[in-house]
């Protein structure tokens, strides 16, 4: 076999062999978002203002006519605008529901919003009234919280203040 044939011979081979091997998938583009989608994820949090009185870990206990039980509430207001939320009635040490909620929170003047973005894990629409609560601060210290619902009716809270990664009992 002449020298010419041998090279011939040896690129197709290697033509074959590289037409024959596995090319590893590209990754897909991901499609750009629909307004829709766009409009459904939620706005993120805006910061507290530094040494507002309002951050901290809130504890209040309370009744509510209709309700079998005390209702405890423990919300936790973080610097950077995140909020947790712990509703439980219970009636002694039987615990007869619990509500977790996470989101966003804000203050300005005497008003504080929150904004559920969580309900028990799992995501939730925020344009639905519900979920976006307003109360009056009638009162932060560095003790204590007291605030009323913005709603007729609305129950006041006169929340204690906790230490850091305090949990229910």
């Amino acid at each position: 076999m002449s020298r010419f044939a041998a090279c011939a011979a040896t690129a197709s081979l290697a033509a074959a062999v590289a037409a024959c091997t596995v090319q590893p998938p590209q990754p897909a583009q991901a499609p750009a978002p629909t307004p829709a989608a766009q409009a459904s994820q939620p706005k993120p949090c805006t910061p507290a203002p530094a040494g507002s009185p309002l951050v901290g870990t809130w504890y209040a206990v309370s009744t509510q006519s209709g309700v079998k039980g005390r209702l405890h509430t423990l919300m936790v207001l973080q610097q950077d605008g995140t909020m947790r939320l712990i509703n439980r009635v219970a009636n002694g040490r039987d615990i007869r529901a619990e509500l977790r909620e996470s989101g966003c929170w804000e203050a300005s003047g005497d008003i504080l919003v929150t904004r559920v973005t969580h309900s028990n894990g799992e995501p939730v629409a925020g344009d639905e009234a519900i979920y976006r609560n307003q109360y009056r601060i009638e009162k932060a210290d560095g003790r204590q919280l007291v605030y009323r619902e913005l709603r007729a009716g609305g129950p006041r809270l006169a929340a204690k203040r906790m230490q850091d990664g305090w949990r229910l009992p």
